[in-house]
C-alpha cells in the first residue's frame, strides 16, 4: 500500500511538472522572448535646467490632456494609471497645483472604472477611455463639455469588438470632432486593432 502511495505521488508530481513546464512554455513563446529594440536616441534638444516639474503626484500618472478653454486658462487632466488599482481618485484635473477628482468626487467610483486614455478636442470636450479591466466590465467612453463640466456621452462598446482580454487604452478625435479613433493593444488576445 505503501508503495503504490509512492508510486501515486511520483505520477502525480510527474504531471504537475509536465503541465508547469507546458504553461511557462506556452506563456513563453506567445509573449516572451523577442529582440530587444535597438537604441536610436539622440542628444537632448533641451538642457536638463531648461526642464522644470510642472507636477508630481504620489501614484502612477496614465495618460495626461491638455487645453486652453475660453477664456484662455489652460486646464490639465490626466488619469492614475490602472493598472496602479487606485481605489478612490481616477480622473484628475490640475487646479492651483492641486489634483482634484474630475468631474467630482463621486463621479470616480459611479461612472468609471479603469480610465485610461484623454483627449481634449476642438469643440472644449474631455474624452476618456475605460478599458473595462481589459474588458472583464463595460469598455466604456465618455465625453465631458468642458464649459459645463457635464458628461454629454457615455458609449458602452459592444462585447464583440471590447472584447475579454481587449485592452482600449488611448485614443485620439478628428478636428472636426466626428471621429473618435482608440487603439485596443490586445497584449492578451493578441489581436491589436484600431476601433
Amino acid at each position: 500500500m505503501k508503495n503504490k502511495i509512492i508510486k501515486i505521488a511520483k505520477y502525480g508530481f510527474l504531471t504537475i511538472a509536465i503541465i508547469f513546464v507546458v504553461i511557462v512554455g506556452v506563456l513563453y513563446f506567445n509573449y516572451g522572448g523577442g529582440e530587444e529594440y535597438p537604441d536610436i536616441s539622440t542628444s537632448p534638444v533641451l538642457a536638463s535646467n531648461d526642464l522644470e516639474m510642472f507636477f508630481s503626484f504620489d501614484e502612477p500618472i496614465g495618460n495626461v490632456a491638455a487645453r486652453n478653454d475660453t477664456s484662455k486658462v489652460q486646464r490639465v487632466f490626466f488619469t492614475v494609471h490602472p493598472e496602479s488599482r487606485p481605489e478612490k481618485l481616477k480622473l484628475l484635473e490640475i487646479v492651483n497645483g492641486k489634483a482634484i477628482p474630475y468631474p467630482s468626487l463621486e463621479d470616480q467610483s459611479n461612472l468609471f472604472n479603469t480610465p485610461l486614455g484623454v483627449f481634449c478636442d476642438n469643440q472644449n470636450r474631455l474624452w476618456i477611455i475605460d478599458h473595462g479591466n481589459h474588458g472583464t466590465d463595460d469598455v466604456n467612453l465618455f465625453s465631458f463639455n468642458l464649459e459645463t463640466n457635464s458628461l454629454i456621452i457615455k458609449y458602452t462598446f459592444p462585447s464583440d469588438v471590447a472584447q475579454l482580454g481587449s485592452f482600449l487604452n488611448d485614443l485620439t478625435v478628428t478636428p472636426d470632432g466626428r471621429y473618435v479613433f482608440v487603439a485596443d493593444v490586445s497584449f492578451w488576445r493578441q489581436n491589436p486593432a484600431l476601433v
